[in-house]
């Protein structure tokens, strides 16, 4: 459906422009959107490197090799973006405690 990775980047940042404009978050960027979740994985949910690196769909190429011999398992990226998920709505519920 997507030409390249720029044509589907272009589609997630409009999508996510469409999302901040309601719940009134200016110009929300898949950038941005990726910084905020590798940061709340690692710093706040304490996730390893290399789960964070899954979930966002990173590779190293000194790994290129030894990832042809691991199966991948989706169950390790589930379990991030649940953790983050719920550390989010935590964030999210302590926020509206101060209001």
């Amino acid at each position: 459906m997507y030409a390249d990775k720029g044509t589907f980047n272009a589609a997630i940042n409009k999508g996510l422009k469409i999302i901040g404009s309601d719940i009134n978050i200016k110009d929300l960027e898949y950038y941005a959107a990726r910084h905020t979740f590798g940061s709340t994985a690692r710093n706040k949910c304490k996730l390893s490197r290399d789960h964070v690196a899954s979930a966002l769909n990173h590779s190293l190429p000194e790994f290129k090799v030894t990832d042809t011999y691991i199966e991948e398992d989706w169950s390790i990226v589930d379990d991030v973006q649940e953790k983050v998920i719920k550390e989010l709505i935590k964030c999210e519920k302590a926020i509206k405690s101060k209001k």
